[in-house]
């Protein structure tokens, strides 16, 4: 499981994500899993309800670990945009 906290660029968000090799899933409250890669009426959902405050928390559970570097670049980056 990864947390995301604070994503005020969803796009780029789910940029990242596209680029999963495995799926990238968000659990619904009622415990369905939704493979959120390449899915755009997600996407859009989110976009729209986080449009003015971003995403303030956002729980994705990873299945492929190959796919880690790359949301721990991801991560990495935003923190030093986020340092200067």
């Amino acid at each position: 499981m990864v947390t995301f906290k604070q994503i005020q660029n969803i796009d780029g968000l789910f940029d990242m994500l596209n680029g999963c090799v495995g799926a990238v899933f968000l659990t619904s409250s009622d415990g369905v899993k939704i493979d959120i890669r390449n899915n755009p009426l997600i996407r859009e959902l989110i976009t729209n309800a986080c449009q003015k405050s971003g995403v303030e928390k956002l729980d994705l559970e990873v299945e492929n670990d190959r796919d880690m570097p790359l949301i721990t670049d991801y991560l990495i980056g935003r923190v030093a945009k986020l340092s200067r």
